[in-house]
C-alpha cells in the first residue's frame, strides 16, 4: 500500500499544475457546453470532415514525398520536413506504426546528412518517444529518450537552463519506467544503479541551478530528486536475497552424527556432512535491508530540509506558489513518516 500511495502522491504533486488547469477548463466546459448527447450529434459530422481533411493532407504529403524521391533521391534532406509533417498527421489519425516508421526514417536521414548529434534530431526524437509510448514499445521508447538526452547533453552546457529542462524531461520518463517496471526487474542491481545515477545527475543540475539562482528550476529539481529517492526506496524494498551483496555465505556445512543399528543388534555412530541454511546470512540480509532503507529515508529527509530552506530563501517564489509549496512540504513529511514505518517493518522481515 505504501508503494502505491507514496508513488501516486509524488506523481500527482509533480503534475498538479496541469491537473488544476484541466479542472478549470472542465468547469468552463460544464458551464457553457451542451449535453453529451447534443455534443455527440453535433461532433460526428465534424469528426468525419476533419478525418477526411487529414487523409487528404496525408495523401498530398505522400505524393510530395514520391516526387522528391524521383527528383532528388531518397537521401535528400528536403524530405525531412515532409516526413515529419506526414508523421504528425499519421499520429492524429492514430496510425502510430506508420508514424513510427516515418520518424525512424527521418532520424536516419538527419544523421546521414547532418551528423550523429545534430540539433535537427531533437524534434524527431521527441515525436518518436511519444509515438513509441502510444505503441507501448517501452524498450524503443527508452532508446529514443536516452538518445534524445545524450544529444541535448552535447548541445547544451551543464550549467544551462536548456540542459536542466532536458534532464527533467528525461527524469520523468526514467521514474515512470522504473515505477511501472517497464524495463528492468524491480530490485535488480541494474534498476538500483540506474536510479542512483539519475539522482547524481539531478544533484549536479541542482547545484548549477543554485548558482544561476533560477528558483523555478531549483524547485522542479528538488521535486524530481524527491520522486527519485522515493523510487529508490521502492527498489530497495523489492530486492531479492540474491540481489544483496553480503559477506556471509548463504549455506554452511555441518557435521551430523547419528547412532544406527548394525546387523548384529548393536549400534554404531555414523557421521556425515550436510549443507544447511546459515542463520547469520539471513540476519545480515535483514541488517542490509534496514540500512538501505535508512539511507533512503535520510536522503529524503535531507531533500525535505532543502525544500524548507528553499521556501525561506525565495519568499517571492513561495508567495506566488503558496498552495503548491505548502502541499508538497506536507507531503514530504508524510512520506518521511511512512519510510520510518517501512524501516520498522523491515526489522521484522524474514525470508
Amino acid at each position: 500500500m505504501f508503494r502505491q500511495c507514496c508513488l501516486l502522491s509524488v506523481f500527482l504533486l509533480w503534475i498538479a499544475p496541469g491537473l488544476e488547469n484541466h479542472a478549470a477548463e472542465a468547469e468552463v466546459d460544464a458551464a457553457g457546453e451542451p449535453s453529451d448527447e447534443e455534443s455527440a450529434q453535433e461532433l460526428e459530422p465534424d469528426d468525419s470532415a476533419a478525418r477526411a481533411q487529414l487523409l487528404n493532407s496525408a495523401a498530398a504529403l505522400e505524393q510530395r514525398l514520391a516526387t522528391l524521391n524521383q527528383t532528388a533521391g531518397p537521401y535528400d534532406p528536403a524530405r525531412l520536413e515532409v516526413q515529419q509533417d506526414l508523421a504528425r498527421l499519421q499520429q492524429e489519425l492514430n496510425n502510430h506504426e506508420t508514424a513510427e516508421q516515418l520518424l525512424s526514417d527521418s532520424l536516419q536521414l538527419a544523421r546521414l546528412n547532418y551528423g550523429l548529434y545534430d540539433e535537427s534530431q531533437v524534434d524527431i526524437l521527441k515525436a518518436l518517444v511519444a509515438t513509441r509510448q502510444s505503441l507501448r514499445d517501452w524498450e524503443g521508447t527508452d532508446a529514443a529518450a536516452h538518445l534524445l538526452f545524450q544529444i541535448q547533453r552535447r548541445l547544451h552546457d551543464p550549467d544551462s537552463v536548456e540542459y536542466t529542462a532536458a534532464l527533467l524531461d528525461y527524469s520523468r520518463w526514467q521514474i515512470t519506467a522504473s515505477r511501472e517496471n517497464l524495463l528492468l526487474r524491480p530490485g535488480s542491481t541494474q534498476a538500483i544503479m540506474a536510479i542512483r545515477e539519475l539522482i547524481q545527475e539531478q544533484r549536479r543540475a541542482l547545484d548549477e541551478a543554485r548558482q544561476r539562482q533560477n528558483a523555478s528550476q531549483q524547485w522542479d529539481l528538488l521535486n524530481a530528486i524527491a520522486s527519485t529517492e522515493i523510487e529508490m526506496a521502492r527498489q530497495y524494498d523489492y530486492q531479492r536475497l540474491d540481489d544483496l551483496l553480503l559477506n556471509e555465505p548463504r549455506f554452511v556445512t555441518e557435521t551430523v552424527c547419528r547412532l544406527v543399528t548394525d546387523g548384529a543388534g548393536g549400534t554404531q555412530r555414523v557421521c556425515y556432512q550436510q549443507q544447511v541454511n546459515n542463520p547469520d546470512y539471513y540476519r545480515s540480509a535483514r541488517r542490509e535491508r534496514v540500512n538501505q532503507l535508512e539511507r533512503a529515508r535520510y536522503a529524503l529527509m535531507q531533500t525535505a530540509d532543502e525544500m524548507e530552506n528553499f521556501s525561506e530563501e525565495h519568499p517571492g517564489f513561495t508567495a506566488d506558489n503558496e498552495a503548491e509549496v505548502a502541499a508538497r512540504l506536507e507531503e514530504m513529511r508524510e512520506m518521511n513518516n511512512e519510510l520510518g514505518r517501512m524501516v520498522r517493518r523491515a526489522r521484522l522481515r524474514s525470508w
